[in-house]
């Protein structure tokens, strides 16, 4: 059997944003602690991996004819690089590809932080639930809607939550270097040098 890519990704997270690969390919998934991944990477000519799990041994790439390594996401820290480029695998990822699921993490972590969520439903779920809305009344607790959001990152990633934060009302003060400034688009918040 010839297998053009090996996929350590189900294939459902492709059919979910619509993008399964050319059917001309032969495209075998398994999770990453299938027992014949080994085997099938000795035979696949690419490897499709998530950008987030354990690191992979370099020797699982020894003796392959793997020519790509494609991973899903930005990070390159599961793989040995200099190891892949020694054996002459070329290295792919997708930079940018999870800002906007960075973002809503964001928007989402301050959330539950500002209005005591995590906490509220533990001591709920405790059986204190007169005493957890009579504190939660008491403080007042806010939202995120006209605090000032400040953002310090460079890239895309910065500007993903910028645009998330300011959807939701909230100006956003970046820290960037000035040679981002004059890169700034009119979307990207407002702007503060990291001297100033």
């Amino acid at each position: 059997m010839t297998v053009d890519v090996l996929c350590l990704r189900p294939k459902i997270d492709f059919e979910r944003v619509d993008a399964l690969p050319s059917s001309a390919l032969n495209i075998i998934y398994r999770a990453p602690d299938d027992s014949d991944v080994p085997e099938l990477m000795n035979q696949a000519r690419a490897l499709v991996i998530p950008a987030v799990g354990p690191k992979l041994d370099a020797s699982l790439f020894d003796r392959t004819q793997l020519q790509l390594v494609q991973v899903t996401g930005a990070g390159l820290d599961r793989l040995d690089r200099s190891a892949l480029k020694r054996a002459g695998i070329s290295v792919a990822n997708v930079p940018g590809g999870s800002n906007q699921a960075v973002a809503e993490y964001a928007v989402t972590t301050a959330t539950v932080l500002l209005r005591q969520f995590a906490w509220s439903s533990a001591a709920i779920h405790d059986g204190n639930y007169v005493e957890v809305r009579a504190r939660m009344v008491r403080e007042n607790l806010a939202g995120l809607d006209g605090l000032l959001v400040g953002i310090v990152g460079f890239g895309v990633d910065r500007r993903s939550g910028s645009r998330s934060f300011s959807k939701g009302g909230m100006p956003n003060l970046l820290l960037r270097s000035r040679a981002e400034q004059s890169k700034a688009g009119a979307d990207d918040g407002c702007a503060v040098g990291v001297t100033e």
